[in-house]
């Protein structure tokens, strides 16, 4: 692949940062209001978290990916206490980036 078309599509994945941000900040409100079932918000926020961490990785954002794979191990462990603050962390690192 082409540098041009290699830096087109890193700048799109920088665009929709902002727009994961506000899907980290949705999962974080149904954490908080414990909107869902434990262990349906589990699911959801894993999913979230896979795709994301993967994504980030791949296209540099290395602190976002290494933060969401931290806080999937959390999740495997069932450890439940830091989740709001880890999902604050990471919406904020998409701030940042974006």
């Amino acid at each position: 692949m082409n540098s041009d078309r290699i830096n087109e599509l890193r700048l799109r994945y920088q665009r929709s940062l902002a727009e994961k941000a506000e899907n980290v900040s949705k999962l974080l409100v149904q954490v908080r209001e414990q909107a869902l079932e434990k262990e349906d918000l589990q699911v959801q926020v894993h999913e979230y978290l896979h795709k994301l961490a993967g994504s980030s990785g791949m296209y540099g954002y290395q602190d976002i990916a290494d933060l969401c794979r931290k806080t999937l191990t959390e999740l495997e462990t069932n450890e439940f206490t830091a989740l709001s603050e880890r999902l604050v962390q990471i919406r904020n690192l998409l701030q940042q980036h974006a």
